[in-house]
């Protein structure tokens, strides 16, 4: 438990990242921060990753919401935001619909905060 808090627990929804990927950063950090075997216990504990290739739009915020309650979620990470939202990312309308209105939904308890990862478009080639 870190001196004068609690320890959070995080949901990290993610659509990219290989097994291996998510392994290799998991050790390179318990490592980094030099974590105790009951520390690293503590982090695994409290932090689940999910991959999800396939839900989008309305069905992602449910089954996010299901899983950040079952967790009991503090932060709930979205990562990339634009392989679970429907629409398009560069447009504004379809962006707020889904992060103010979709996520407001699925969290209307407010049980938990958000942290949205987003890449930026990559420039067309011709």
């Amino acid at each position: 438990m870190p001196p004068g808090g609690k320890c959070l627990r995080s949901v990290h929804f993610q659509s990219e990242d290989e097994d291996g990927d998510i392994a290799k950063t998991r050790e390179c950090l318990f490592h980094a921060l030099d974590l105790s075997e009951d520390e690293r216990g503590l982090v695994s504990e409290r932090v689940l990753i999910k991959t999800e290739k396939e839900l989008t739009g309305d069905r992602f915020l449910a089954d996010m919401a299901a899983e950040a309650k079952r967790h009991k979620a503090d932060i709930v990470w979205v990562n990339p935001l634009q392989a679970f939202m429907d629409g398009d990312i560069k447009d504004a309308r379809d962006v707020k619909l889904f992060a103010r209105t979709g996520l407001n939904r699925a969290n209307r308890d407010q049980r938990w905060a958000y942290m949205l990862v987003h890449h930026t478009p990559k420039p067309a080639t011709s």
